[in-house]
């Protein structure tokens, strides 16, 4: 009835992956990206699916349309990155952020996402300096001063690391991350290892993203 309905190509090809017919999956998948050109929701699905079986080289395309279509919605692709990271992984999100950066090298989420995927992955050198770049940007960014202390405990700068754990409690909004700062530095004041006691915000999942 309908032979350009994205959303009906979709289905049929999620239907096809599901069972295993792979070549056929994705070529309907991609029908629906080209059925509604615009719609980048049925182009993330279908990047997810070429990455989900491995094919690099249709992702790439893809990813690559993704990129131009959207390079000047720094909130768009930022959000992406986020959701990329989870899903996909770290090097499209980087991606992701490079491009927002490159088109408006002031924006502040890019920066600070950007640091938490690099934060995650143990590229905690680039990541302090993406938390720099967000904090310069906007001082009231907390969760970037968080971040940043996490990374200069790790490197041993504590008294520095200190001053922006206390500025984070003092001006965190109320919240469970805020609390548990909070009785961190009430530890330390009574002699208890700050890095053991933020131990909980340290680990790759507890470092979220923020939009």
């Amino acid at each position: 009835l309908d032979p350009n309905d994205a959303v009906a190509h979709l289905r049929l090809g999620q239907m096809a992956l599901v069972e295993g017919k792979v070549k056929e999956g994705l070529a309907l998948l991609k029908r629906s990206t080209e059925c509604e050109p615009g719609n980048f929701d049925l182009l993330l699905k279908y990047l997810r699916a070429c990455d989900e079986v491995g094919d690099e080289a249709e992702f790439e395309t893809g990813f690559q349309q993704f990129l131009e279509g959207k390079k000047s919605d720094s909130p768009f692709l930022t959000a992406t990155g986020c959701f990329l990271d989870e899903e996909i992984g770290p090097t499209v999100a980087l991606r992701c952020f490079d491009a927002v950066l490159e088109h408006d090298p002031d924006a502040v989420y890019a920066w600070f996402n950007k640091g938490v995927t690099l934060h995650r992955i143990g590229r905690e050198t680039e990541a302090l300096f993406c938390y720099e770049c967000a904090l310069r940007l906007d001082r009231t960014h907390g969760f970037a001063r968080l971040n940043m202390a996490l990374v200069l405990i790790k490197q041993g700068k504590r008294d520095e690391a200190q001053w922006h754990i206390e500025c984070f409690a003092r001006d965190a909004e109320p919240s469970p991350v805020r609390d548990l700062v909070r009785m961190a530095i009430q530890g330390a004041a009574m002699g208890l290892p700050l890095e053991s006691l933020l131990l909980p915000l340290s680990s790759p999942p507890a470092l979220r993203h923020v939009m």
